[in-house]
């Protein structure tokens, strides 16, 4: 576990002469959507766990086979026709 963080980065505060400056720059609109989708996202993967992870691993086992055959056509259309 880490204690100290070290990717400290200060050079977004703008230095005046109050201690802390109002002038802080601040994520854009579009950083803080994107962010807000990533949380939601999360969270229904969280809600809908195990039934969304059964559909996501009967997608890929769908895919694998379908590439397994397709390398076992070219296979035997290597075998047939190729030198």
């Amino acid at each position: 576990m880490q204690l100290i963080d070290h990717n400290t980065d200060t050079s977004y505060i703008v230095p005046g002469p109050e201690p802390f400056s109002s002038r802080v720059a601040r994520p854009s609109g579009a950083a803080t959507s994107q962010r807000l989708c990533v949380i939601l996202g999360a969270a229904v993967l969280v809600i809908a766990g195990p039934s969304v992870l059964d559909t996501l691993a009967q997608a890929t086992l769908a895919s694998a086979q379908l590439l397994l055959e397709i390398g076992r056509i070219v296979l035997v259309a290597y075998q047939m026709f190729g030198r």
